[in-house]
């Protein structure tokens, strides 16, 4: 009788240990719940698609009129300005290092007039008008562990100078497209915005008339700009 007691009380000290023994096996066994994540948004910079530029800087450019016969300088002035620019743009990266883009930009700022004496009597105006319209192609080297790239555009850019005087009312004008080239560097943040810092050299619009010849804004353009980009 004692055995059967003693043998039924290991049983049920047994049978707590059994079940968890068991427990743990199957628990070691089970195989880890698998938590969805939503897929994180991408927003590794980019430096294509389309673009909507806005910009300040400042123009260095200079007007002249030259006497043809004695190859002087009747008049010569620096038209120094504080500019605003908007533009437009596209241009699409390829290999993850070349660029190439189109881009429309308007310099704008102030007109700037000047009066000088013909020795004559007579006073001559001049006036250089302050728009400066440009369609430029841009070739570029992306570095993709920067986000960044160096370009260099080359542009067509169109100015205006009138000059006139006192006995000749009728004005003379300088109106042409100039070629100008620039270098510059821009960078990306995110997947919308860049920004970059350009420096252009126009070459001059010159026209003449009779025996003076009229040469209008010749010189450096300097740009900072922030581009805001659209891809569909």
């Amino acid at each position: 009788m004692k055995k059967i007691v003693a043998s039924t009380a290991l049983a049920g000290l047994l049978s707590p240990m059994a079940l968890n023994a068991d427990t743990t096996v199957v628990t070691a066994h089970e195989e880890p719940a698998i938590v969805e994540q939503a897929p994180e948004e991408c927003c590794t910079p980019d430096l294509g698609g389309f673009y909507a530029a806005l910009g300040i800087g400042g123009s260095f450019l200079k007007c002249e009129i030259k006497d043809k016969n004695t190859g002087n300088n009747v008049f010569s002035k620096n038209t120094n300005r504080f500019i605003g620019t908007v533009g437009l743009g596209y241009g699409k990266v390829f290999k993850d290092k070349f660029y190439i883009g189109l881009e429309a930009l308007l310099d704008f700022t102030k007109n700037k007039k000047w009066d000088v004496d013909n020795g004559d009597g007579t006073t001559a105006h001049l006036e250089s008008k302050g728009l400066f319209p440009s369609v430029g192609l841009r070739l570029g080297y992306v570095v993709p562990k920067y986000n960044t790239m160096v370009y260099l555009k080359v542009s067509g850019s169109y100015s205006q100078m009138e000059g006139w005087s006192d006995d000749d009312p009728e004005k003379e004008k300088v109106s042409k497209i100039a070629p100008s080239l620039a270098l510059g560097v821009e960078k990306a943040f995110g997947k919308r915005f860049t920004a970059r810092l350009e420096g252009d050299y126009r070459f001059k619009s010159k026209k003449t008339e009779e025996n003076v010849e009229l040469r209008a804004h010749e010189g450096f353009t300097v740009r900072a700009l922030v581009s805001y980009n659209v891809r569909f």
